[in-house]
């Protein structure tokens, strides 16, 4: 069986989502809609979020975000052919 990661304690989490929304805030600033496409833009965030959050919650924050602004981009789209 394989060790099971602690959870990380209230402080731990603060500054996961510190780190988070600091590398969210930067690709927002850059037009940056894929984290995957970021390149080297926004890099020494990308990699806090990585040393500070467990490594599934990052994976899963910048999936998230990708579905999101997919989504975002669809529902305009859809709009746009609607006339709206």
């Amino acid at each position: 069986m394989s060790e099971k990661t602690p959870i990380p304690s209230r402080e731990e989490r603060q500054q996961c989502h510190l780190a988070r929304d600091a590398y969210l805030a930067c690709l927002d600033k850059s037009g940056i809609d894929d984290p995957s496409k970021a390149g080297a833009a926004c890099d020494g965030l990308r990699q806090k979020v990585f040393g500070t959050c467990p490594e599934s919650w990052a994976t899963y924050f910048l999936q998230l975000r990708a579905m999101q602004k997919k989504k975002e981009r669809d529902m305009e789209q859809t709009a746009k052919r609607l006339g709206h």
